[in-house]
């Protein structure tokens, strides 16, 4: 499970639900009434004494929390879409660890059942390359026709294809391991 942390794709996906969580985060604040301390209609800070007023401030206060009120609907609104963004980013990291545990999972099963290929066509081809030789010995001996020492040559070539095949299929599968597992180890 540590090693599918170094995949790309999986790091890509959670880094898409941190900044989907983080987005709705901001959604929810944007809700909450803010308090700024800053001057309105072009006063300095030098009149900070006028701003300060309680007055001004409760003025000031009290079109804040009417802005939120009357946007209340659609701040609402834009933190239930923030919130379907992020569960659709985390059903998609889900997905992509899902997919990642099954790539090294058929990568490592394939490895097994190619392995036990191997030995048993290794075995064929050593049986192929000895009836070959037989036939052969039987040829040159006149015991045995040309047809028969052409078709255990055409079997023992057949037998090392095979086996060359599935030794090209077992190196192909552990490169598709070491890609499944992240790589870089």
């Amino acid at each position: 499970s540590e090693m599918l942390l170094r995949r790309p794709d999986l790091r890509a996906a959670e880094r898409r639900v941190t900044a989907a969580l983080a987005t709705e985060s901001a959604a929810k604040k944007a809700l909450l009434p803010s308090l700024r301390l800053t001057g309105q209609l072009g006063r300095t800070s030098q009149q900070i004494e006028q701003l300060i007023r309680p007055e001004s401030a409760i003025w000031n206060i009290g079109t804040q929390a009417a802005q939120t009120l009357f946007q209340g609907g659609r701040l609402k609104a834009g933190i239930n879409l923030e919130r379907a963004r992020y569960d659709e980013s985390l059903q998609t990291y889900a997905g992509s660890v899902l997919t990642a545990f099954r790539e090294v999972e058929t990568a490592l099963a394939a490895e097994q059942f190619l392995l036990q290929q191997e030995s048993a066509l290794e075995r064929a081809a050593t049986e192929a390359e000895r009836a070959e030789q037989l036939a052969l010995s039987q040829y040159e001996k006149g015991l045995s026709e040309v047809l028969t020492l052409l078709d255990t040559r055409q079997r023992a070539f057949d037998a090392r294809s095979a086996l060359i095949g599935v030794q090209a299929q077992r190196l192909r599968n552990r490169a598709a391991l070491h890609l499944a597992l992240g790589g870089e180890f």
